[in-house]
């Protein structure tokens, strides 16, 4: 005669000659083992793993990429009277505005003069001077100009019409993109400049020539 499995009223399996597979893991009760956020699991449950998503890395890199450049934009920040001091300011500024754009979803812009330049956001269907006191308009010190580049093609300061918006603008869009540029700074009577080049993905590099 064949052995009868033990079965409650209820149609189910009791534990009797069976393990109970609802029995709390050895230590602990079975209030803690099924605590929200417990540590504890189920015997015979696999482990599930728990980690970063890569839209917080992201945020997580971008977050340190801007505190980078407030750190290397407040770093001796009355030291600027060499060209490769004023071009690591305006890398790190770059960049900060390049990362800004993308976390916030705003747009920006850098209105260039030949002894300084401007950051501009898109505010209300208008470009106007950026209100965040990092990006306040900066005056190239003396002595230090700037020849810029747009498409390939040197724009020219001195025929410029003043009565008109004719300054040129890098524009940092918050999909990622960046108007390519090259940015030539001089110092007068010194055969020394720094090249500053920007592309479309909004890396910035820095060169020095004599």
């Amino acid at each position: 005669m064949k052995a009868k499995i033990p079965i409650s009223v209820t149609g189910t399996l009791t534990n009797s000659g069976l393990e109970d597979q609802h029995q709390p893991a050895e230590g602990l009760s079975a209030e803690r083992q099924y605590l929200p956020g417990n540590f504890c699991r189920r015997r015979g449950d696999p482990l599930t793993a728990q980690g970063f998503t890569l839209l917080e890395i992201l945020v997580v890199v971008f977050i340190i990429g801007i505190v980078l450049s407030l750190v290397v934009i407040a770093v001796n920040p009355d030291k600027g009277n060499d060209l490769k001091s004023e071009a690591g300011r305006f890398i790190a500024l770059m960049s900060l505005a390049h990362q800004e754009s993308i976390l916030r979803s705003k747009e920006f812009a850098v209105e260039l003069a030949h002894d300084g330049y401007t950051f501009l956001n898109f505010e209300e269907l208008k470009w106007a001077a950026a209100s965040d006191d990092v990006f306040r308009a900066r005056s190239l010190p003396k002595g230090i100009y700037m020849e810029v580049y747009l498409e390939g093609a040197q724009f020219d300061f001195i025929n410029a019409d003043e009565e008109e918006e004719t300054n040129p603008r890098i524009f940092i869009l918050s999909s990622g993109e960046m108007m390519p540029f090259e940015i030539i700074l001089r110092q007068e009577n010194s055969a020394e400049t720094v090249h500053i080049t920007g592309d479309i993905s909004g890396n910035l590099s820095m060169d020095e020539q004599e």
